[in-house]
C-alpha cells in the first residue's frame, strides 16, 4: 500500500476543548513522525480557531458553520400607522384553518431550503475529499448522538466517509470514543461510517463494548488516546509541586448545567457546584491550597465562577477567592497550572489523562465510562469516584488514599511508554510503513 501524503483531519474542535485540540496536535505530531512530507487540512467547527491553532488549511465540517458576517441594516423609523402585515394577521386570525396552512407551507419551504444547501454542501465535501488520499477522525467521543441527536455526530461522520470514499480516499477512524447511542437511526448511520473504513480503533473498553452494542462487525481494536502521543513538559521557569502548602488543582466540567450540557438540570448542577465548593472549603481547612483549572475554556470557567460563588455563601464572608481560579488560554497554560500540582482531581477525561502525562496522581470524577477505563488501565483504579455519588467526603478520603500511595506516579509512568509504543505501532499500520494487515 502506497503511503499517504495528502491527509484530511475531521474532528469536532475549535470549541476551546484543550483536551480536543490535543488530539489534533498529536495526531499532527505522529504522521509528520512517519511522513515528514505529509499535507493537511481539518474538517473542524471552528476552522478559522484550527488554523491559528495548528497552522493548517481549515473548512467547517457542517453547512452553515461559518456564515458570512452581514452589514447592519438601517434604521426605520417607528410608525404609528397600521403596517400591512398586521392587516395580514388579522385577516388570518378570521379565516379557520389558514394559520395551520401558511405554518405547515413554509415548514416546507425550510425542509426543501434545507435539502438544497445539503445537496450543495455534498458538493463541496466532494471537491475537498478530492484533495486528500486519506481522512481521518481524529479521535475524541465522536461516535455518539449525545449531543445532536442523530443529525449531529452520527450524519456528519458518514457524509464525510462517503464523500472521502467516493473520491477514492480511503477513511480511518483512529482512537475514537463511542456512546452513548441511543438512537436506532444513529447506530445505522455509525454502522454505515464504519462500514466505510479501511481502519478503526477505539480509545477504551468503553466505546468498544458500544460499538460492539450497534452490532458493528469486529476485530475491535483498542488503541490509546491519541493525546498519549504528546510529551507535555512544564514551561521553563515555571515552578512545580511547591513545598510547603500541598496544591490540590481541581478540573470541573458543567455537570447537567442548563447553559451547555446536553442532558439539562438545574437541581442536579447546582447539587454538584455545591460539593465541589464544600470539598474546596474543607481542603482549604486542612491547609491545602486549591487552584481551579478549565480544560474547555468555554464552559469550564462559568462552572468555576459558580463554585466559587458557592464557596463565598458557604464562608459567609466577601473573601478575595479570585486566585483560585486559573487563568487558561492555551495548551501550554493549562500545562502550567497542572505541572504545579501535587494531586489533581479532574472530572474531564483529558484533564485526568494530561495530569497523568505530567505524572501527577489523579482522582478522576466519572460521568462517563471512559475515565474509569483510562484509570484502571494505569493503576488507579481505586480513585475513580462516580458524579452521582461524589460527595466531600469521599473525595477527602481518595485524597488521603492517594497521598499514601508511594508507587502512582512510577505506575503511570510506565504506562505511558507503552502507550506511546502502541501509538507508533498504529501509525505504521496506519500509513502503510508496516505489512501488519488491518480491517
Amino acid at each position: 500500500m502506497k503511503p499517504p501524503r495528502r491527509i484530511g483531519i475531521l474532528g469536532h474542535v475549535g470549541n476551546g476543548n484543550l483536551g480536543d485540540e490535543a488530539i489534533i496536535d498529536a495526531l499532527l505530531r505522529g504522521v509528520r513522525g512517519v511522513i515528514p512530507e505529509a499535507e493537511f487540512i481539518a474538517l473542524t467547527i471552528r476552522p478559522a480557531d484550527t488554523e491559528a491553532r495548528h497552522r493548517i488549511p481549515s473548512f467547517p465540517l457542517r453547512r452553515g458553520l461559518a456564515p458570512a458576517p452581514t452589514a447592519p441594516s438601517a434604521v426605520v423609523p417607528a410608525s404609528s400607522a397600521p403596517s400591512a402585515s398586521s392587516g395580514v394577521r388579522s385577516l388570518v386570525r378570521r379565516i379557520p384553518g389558514l394559520g395551520d396552512l401558511l405554518a405547515a407551507g413554509a415548514a416546507a419551504l425550510r425542509w426543501i431550503g434545507d435539502m438544497a444547501g445539503e445537496a450543495a454542501f455534498w458538493g463541496q465535501r466532494f471537491r475537498l475529499m478530492r484533495r486528500v488520499d486519506l481522512l481521518i477522525v481524529a479521535g475524541s467521543n465522536q461516535l455518539s448522538d449525545y449531543y445532536g441527536g442523530p443529525w449531529g455526530f452520527p450524519y456528519t461522520l458518514w457524509a464525510w466517509s462517503a464523500a472521502a470514499r467516493l473520491a477514492g480516499a480511503r477513511v480511518a477512524f483512529l482512537s475514537v470514543g463511542a456512546g452513548p447511542i441511543r438512537a436506532r437511526s444513529s447506530g445505522l448511520l455509525i454502522r454505515m461510517a464504519l462500514a466505510l473504513s479501511s481502519y478503526r480503533s477505539y480509545r477504551d473498553a468503553g466505546s468498544r463494548d458500544a460499538i460492539a452494542a450497534i452490532r458493528v462487525p469486529g476485530p475491535h481494536v483498542i488503541a490509546p488516546d491519541l493525546a498519549h502521543g504528546l510529551r507535555p513538559a512544564a514551561p521553563s521557569g515555571a515552578m512545580t509541586a511547591l513545598e510547603g502548602a500541598r496544591l490540590i488543582v481541581i478540573n470541573p466540567l458543567p455537570y447537567f448545567d442548563p447553559r451547555s450540557w446536553a442532558e439539562r438540570d438545574a437541581g442536579v448542577y447546582q447539587r454538584y457546584v455545591d460539593t465541589m465548593a464544600e470539598f474546596a472549603v474543607a481542603l482549604r481547612a486542612r491547609g491545602y491550597r486549591v487552584r481551579f483549572v478549565p480544560t474547555q475554556l468555554r464552559a469550564d470557567p462559568l462552572v468555576i465562577a459558580d463554585i466559587l460563588r458557592a464557596i463565598e455563601r458557604s464562608s459567609g464572608t466577601a473573601e478575595e477567592l479570585t486566585p483560585l481560579a486559573a487563568v487558561v488560554s492555551n495548551f501550554e497554560d493549562l500545562v502550567a497550572h497542572l505541572s504545579e500540582a501535587n494531586i489533581v482531581v479532574a472530572a474531564r477525561f483529558h484533564g485526568v489523562l494530561i495530569s497523568q502525562m505530567l505524572g501527577k496522581p489523579t482522582i478522576g470524577i466519572v460521568y462517563r465510562r471512559s475515565t474509569r477505563d483510562l484509570l484502571v488501565d494505569v493503576g488507579q483504579g481505586a480513585y475513580a469516584i462516580d458524579i452521582e455519588e461524589m460527595t466531600a467526603t469521599g473525595l477527602l478520603e481518595r485524597l488521603s488514599a492517594l497521598e499514601r500511595d508511594s508507587d502512582a506516579g512510577d505506575r503511570i509512568q510506565r504506562r505511558l511508554e507503552e502507550y506511546r509504543r502502541e501509538l507508533e505501532a498504529q501509525y505504521a499500520v496506519l500509513l502503510g510503513t508496516n505489512d501488519t494487515d488491518h480491517p
